[in-house]
């Protein structure tokens, strides 16, 4: 419709004509973007006249709402190896819901659902065809909510833009309505921008592979403006001067970004992601047992007891607290024996449960049960006793050998 108005109105007291508007003229596609025209600006100069002597022409598409976009991503695996297939999924295999409102609440900065977009979700519940999730089992009146495509054609799905704008949480004549401090311009006249996001999923933590499938969320550029110049058109003879034509296209710019995952079963993956956990185990064994032997304060005392049954270590820090003394005297009276490192000492103590009474110097106290050291445990310092005998006893022979 030519002019600055669209409604009909307005249209029939300026005697405007609506011209008939092709669908491929109603969408300037490229990479990952699509640009949908809700507004032509039409340049005229006349060859030899100033940049600023020129005839502007404003068109606008009136219904542009009612325009479909189709969506249909083929999406294939891109970091593949030899081990592994590339895997590809046409776009008509793949299930798609459109995400209404926000996933998260208010405070990821980009606000609550409206009225517009609960509506929208109240209205595809009617038809069951808004749900919790992505997965379309469980339904949902209210937004945020997951709703399933206007049409299905072909397999492709197909989304009324009007769709998308109430997505958006842009009602009916939204597009039209005056934008604050910008001398009355609309979204239809200077254009906006949407980032839209296209997820692939087909595994979920704690669901496992699922069915894969994709979701859209939209994000709308806050007074953002889009316009894409076609350029000069042509040179043409008009009233019989050579002039120049020029378009200017204003619309919605949907700028898309495809991320996600395709997942699938492969052994080799298995393979080398437990090789890899098993190198960090052991590799975390060594750090942590270092650690205990070079940087903690009982690294002697776990010297000794690396590999034995692991001693009460909070009993063993009270006894490495008493004198020396009482500790060799402790260990004597026990295992009639003062052979040994403290360390040494204080583990033979803390086997056998006796602790060094701290309210008397000369005093020692055990911790023994009623009947005394189990026979076991008798047994099991006995034979250390008689072990660490042994070794003193073939020191002792080794020196007088080397002396004689």
């Amino acid at each position: 419709c030519g002019g600055a108005a669209c409604d009909s109105d307005e249209i029939l007291s300026q005697k405007q004509v609506c011209l008939p508007f092709l669908g491929e003229e109603a969408a300037i596609q490229q990479p990952n973007r699509l640009t949908v025209v809700t507004h032509k600006k039409m340049k005229l100069r006349y060859l030899g006249d100033t940049l600023t002597n020129r005839t502007e022409t404003h068109l606008y598409v009136r219904d542009i709402e009612h325009f479909t976009m189709k969506i249909s991503p083929t999406v294939y695996t891109s970091n593949t190896d030899a081990s592994t297939k590339p895997r590809l999924m046409a776009g008509h295999t793949l299930d798609g819901r459109l995400l209404v409102g926000h996933a998260t609440d208010a405070t990821d900065g980009l606000g609550a659902a409206n009225k517009v977009q609960h509506q929208l979700c109240w209205d595809r519940s009617q038809q069951q065809k808004a749900f919790r999730d992505t997965h379309g089992d469980v339904p949902k009146s209210s937004a945020p909510c997951y709703i399933a495509p206007d049409l299905i054609i072909a397999g492709d799905d197909v989304y009324f833009l009007l769709t998308l704008l109430r997505a958006m949480g842009l009602g009916d004549g939204a597009l039209d309505r005056p934008r604050p401090g910008e001398r009355g311009k609309t979204i239809r006249n200077s254009g906006l921008q949407v980032m839209v996001g296209v997820t692939v999923v087909s595994f979920e933590p704690g669901w496992g592979r699922v069915t894969p499938h994709y979701f859209l969320s939209q994000i709308p550029v806050n007074n953002s403006h889009h316009s894409v110049e076609s350029g000069v058109t042509g040179i043409n003879n008009i009233n019989g001067r050579p002039a120049r034509e020029a378009v200017e296209h204003y619309g919605i710019l949907f700028a898309f970004k495809v991320e996600g995952t395709l997942a699938q079963w492969s052994w080799f993956k298995i393979v080398a992601e437990l090789s890899t956990n098993f190198a960090l185990v052991a590799a975390s064994a060594a750090v942590v047992k270092y650690l205990a032997l070079y940087v903690f304060p009982l690294g002697e005392v776990y010297h000794k007891a690396m590999h034995k049954i692991s001693p009460n270590m909070e009993g063993i820090q009270k006894l490495l607290d008493k004198k020396d003394h009482k500790i060799k005297a402790a260990h004597k009276k026990h295992f009639h024996h003062d052979n040994g490192t403290k360390e040494e000492q204080v583990l033979r103590l803390s086997y056998a449960q006796v602790h060094l009474s701290s309210d008397s110097e000369s005093e020692l106290e055990s911790s023994h049960k009623p009947s005394g050291l189990s026979s076991s445990c008798r047994s099991l310092e006995q034979g250390i006793s008689q072990h660490e005998s042994q070794r003193s006893d073939q020191r002792s022979l080794q020196q007088a050998r080397r002396s004689a």
